[in-house]
């Protein structure tokens, strides 16, 4: 074939073509480029969260972080008519939901956007998935929302703070 005088597609639009056409990513994923700042802030990916709720080794009341790629964003009108959202975000593992109330809503919620890559911060869990019985989803009622470099600056911050001597 006669070599084309067209620039390269951008990774990450490749990779976005490539999972809407066909449901899957095949050139890489769009978390492949985060490995440092998920061991850097301690992120846990999503079959770990899975199987160590599923063990009991991690329960609601405890606090994790997930470094994952928004899928999809629904935004919900509550009773009390404030904005809250439900977003799917993924890994290289699967999918997860994540709850956004509407006090952390109404702080950050024009930060998640989908196609973007963030940290989520909250209490994990896992719920039935709707119509298979077989299937839980982990689920992570957000505390915090921030992006990966964002997480990876406040670690290194506080990882250079000297405690004061008394």
């Amino acid at each position: 074939f006669p070599k084309s005088n067209l620039p390269e597609f951008q990774k990450s639009v490749l990779l976005s073509g490539e999972k809407e056409m066909t449901g899957l990513y095949f050139s890489g994923h769009p978390l492949d480029g985060y490995g440092d700042i998920i061991k850097q802030i301690g992120a846990t990916d999503l079959s770990t969260l899975r199987r160590d709720l599923e063990n009991g080794r991690l329960k609601k009341s405890d606090v994790v972080k997930f470094i994952g790629l928004v899928t999809k964003k629904r935004s919900k009108v509550t009773k009390k008519n404030d904005i809250m959202a439900f977003v799917t975000a993924e890994d290289e593992n699967g999918e997860a939901e994540i709850i956004v109330f509407p006090s952390l809503y109404a702080e950050a919620g024009s930060l998640i956007s989908e196609n973007k890559v963030l940290v989520f911060t909250g209490n994990p869990e896992l719920k039935e998935a709707y119509g298979d019985e077989a299937s839980e989803n982990v689920t992570i009622l957000l505390k915090s929302v921030t992006t990966p470099e964002e997480a990876a600056e406040k670690m290194q911050k506080t990882a250079n703070a000297k405690p004061s001597a008394s």
